[in-house]
């Protein structure tokens, strides 16, 4: 009885998984996607190399065959493949359970990955979701192919017009990275300046310190002993104006610091950008991999193409 009612409840939550309202699961993976850039970013729009290599695939380190689908390049490789999958994920949906649409995401991105590096002769990193993206993007094609063209046709005007400004952005971000590291290096040049002013009066001060130390002490010359407690005090001032100075030096190169790396972390992104090359091959296999999975399980969907066709 207790097995029984065990295995109702089971059925139930996972009829209940199955049941989400459609966009749930597209807008989750979204949002992860998103999330993941965002948290390795930083604060910066380019995710840096040394998370790239980490997270990205390559066959010496197996496991990263599971992150690389939620790893970008840029801001434009993030928002090409987040549009598609909002365009075409939520068709795959109407037809597909959680489940279906959870395997054919992670199953395309496998089988991309290790089909990718079979054939690449040379040694390379993969990131991005469009081979997870492409099974998703056959299925809807066959979920409903009107939809799914209209979809991919919206995409591509979307595209069209996003890239071109989310470049536009990254360099004039980058143009003001470099305004502001130009003006912390002058007003770090400044300090230095006004630093080596406070060096040169403590050091004349210092000098004359010693030339009224010995008229004061020695011949006991009063106005030398008056002459020497003012010399102290100001001694005394223009050493602590200097820690200030110091402190504010601190600050500033600490500032010019953080500036000048997520400046060539942005130039490091924009020339990595420049420099990849979208795989054909990670796209198809991530495709047929999704109709595999389609024919081997859900043939129903398979069957439902050339109604749609005849129709």
């Amino acid at each position: 009885m207790n097995t029984d009612r065990i295995r109702k409840k089971l059925f139930e939550k996972i009829k209940k998984i199955n049941d989400l309202p459609t966009g749930t699961l597209t807008v989750f993976f979204i949002i992860a996607i998103v999330s993941i850039y965002l948290a390795l970013a930083y604060r910066y729009l380019y995710i840096p190399n040394y998370h790239l290599i980490a997270y990205g695939f390559m066959l010496e380190r197996p496991l990263t065959v599971l992150s690389y689908s939620f790893i970008h390049l840029s801001p434009q490789h993030i928002l090409a493949n987040v549009a598609l999958l909002f365009a075409v994920g939520i068709i795959a949906e109407k037809k597909l359970d959680t489940k279906d649409y959870v395997l054919i995401f992670f199953i395309s991105a496998i089988t991309s990955g290790i089909i990718f590096h079979i054939l690449t002769p040379y040694e390379t990193v993969l990131v991005g979701a469009s081979s997870a993206i492409s099974g998703i993007l056959a299925a809807s094609i066959f979920i409903d192919l009107k939809k799914a063209l209209i979809a991919i046709l919206i995409f591509g005007a979307f595209l069209h017009v996003a890239s071109p400004m989310v470049e536009q952005h990254t360099r004039r971000e980058l143009g003001i990275l470099e305004e502001e590291a130009a003006k912390i290096e002058g007003e770090a040049e400044e300090i230095e300046k006004r630093f080596d002013e406070k060096e040169q009066k403590i050091q004349n001060y210092t000098e004359q310190e010693k030339s009224l130390e010995y008229l004061c002490y020695e011949e006991l010359n009063e106005t030398a002993c008056e002459e020497l407690e003012e010399i102290e005090e100001k001694m005394e001032q223009e050493k602590e104006e200097k820690e200030k100075i110091e402190r504010n030096m601190s600050d500033v190169i600490q500032r010019l610091l953080e500036r000048t790396q997520e400046k060539e972390i942005m130039e490091e992104g924009v020339r990595r950008e420049e420099e990849s090359r979208t795989s054909t091959i990670v796209h198809l296999v991530g495709a047929i991999t999704g109709l595999i999975y389609l024919g081997i399980f859900r043939r129903d969907i398979i069957w439902n193409l050339p109604s749609q066709v005849l129709r």
